[in-house]
């Protein structure tokens, strides 16, 4: 009696580790879920504080803490499967992993269309109206989220693994070739002197957004191209089973774009410096024009 009751914790942690291999073909590392909990939640702070401390902060900037906040849970899931494999918590944890580069894709292209509207060009062209551009790429990704989110939901299923697994591949697909004409956008705005504005104590701001833009859409790009090959070597029954792969791959180029996304305020002039360039304009107007003949009265 007493051999079954020592034989029994080795059996279940047996079952444990047979169970977490087949959800993700590796043993995950409790250790670097820890870490990726304690990366997210510094991250989070930092992109508040960024956000905090330049008041007046475009609002599409807003969203982007609650993407860390994203990343948190899904690595606390992460977690909890690790202690307790189950379906349903692997399931919400893949979720909450696809939902932040989508909507932090939705953050890089506001910000285009940001230096677009305050560069203020009139124009019948439908990439210099920031409105078409923002309903373009909004939709764009709209369509990019539903069509992961549902196949993440369903990839478990083994009835519907199979259009999980095209659904999951034809959404970041999508949103890989989305990113890339994204990119030829973002190079024209770059090199068009059209596209230009001020901001207060900043040389050249337009330049420095759209260098960070380049580095996030390379992070966005590296992460969504791992991912199509995931769960296109899934679909034709090979696994990516490397750890490492997932954190370089996945988390690293997410914690990139968080950490090169708390710079963009710096670029984008607040309300403050608004009113000090609209007082200026109207001071200069008001100014009486210089004369050399104009005597002062005796």
């Amino acid at each position: 009696m007493s051999s079954n009751n020592n034989t029994n914790p080795m059996l279940a942690d047996q079952e444990k580790d047979y169970i977490l291999y087949a959800m993700f073909h590796y043993m995950p590392s409790r250790p670097l879920a820890c870490v990726g909990i304690a990366v997210f939640v510094i991250l989070f702070l930092y992109l508040v504080h960024s956000i905090r401390r330049r008041p007046g902060t475009p609002k599409f900037m807003i969203r982007v803490p609650t993407l860390a906040i994203f990343e948190l849970v899904a690595f606390a899931l992460r977690l909890q499967v690790i202690n307790n494999p189950e379906t349903g918590a692997f399931t919400a944890m893949s979720i909450f992993l696809l939902i932040p580069s989508n909507i932090l894709s939705l953050a890089n292209y506001s910000c285009l269309v940001h230096i677009i509207k305050l560069a203020n060009i009139q124009s019948e062209k439908f990439y210099y109206k920031p409105d078409i551009i923002s309903k373009i790429f909004t939709a764009s990704t709209l369509v990019a989220a539903i069509l992961q989110a549902t196949g993440g939901g369903l990839v478990f299923n083994a009835s519907s693994r199979t259009a999980a697994l095209i659904l999951l591949f034809l959404g970041l697909a999508f949103q890989l070739i989305i990113l890339i004409c994204y990119g030829f956008i973002l190079n024209h705005v770059h090199s068009n002197p059209k596209f230009d504005y001020h901001v207060l104590g900043q040389y050249n701001p337009k330049r420095k957004a759209i260098l960070v833009l380049y580095i996030t859409t390379s992070a966005l790009i590296v992460r969504n191209v791992y991912r199509v090959a995931q769960y296109g070597f899934i679909a034709a029954g090979q696994q990516l089973s490397n750890e490492w792969a997932f954190y370089v791959f996945d988390p690293l180029m997410t914690a990139i774009c968080f950490v090169v996304f708390g710079l963009i305020p710096n670029f984008f002039p607040n309300e403050q410096s608004r009113v000090d360039n609209m007082e200026a304009i109207e001071t200069s107007t008001q100014l009486p024009p210089y004369s050399s003949s104009y005597k002062p009265n005796a």
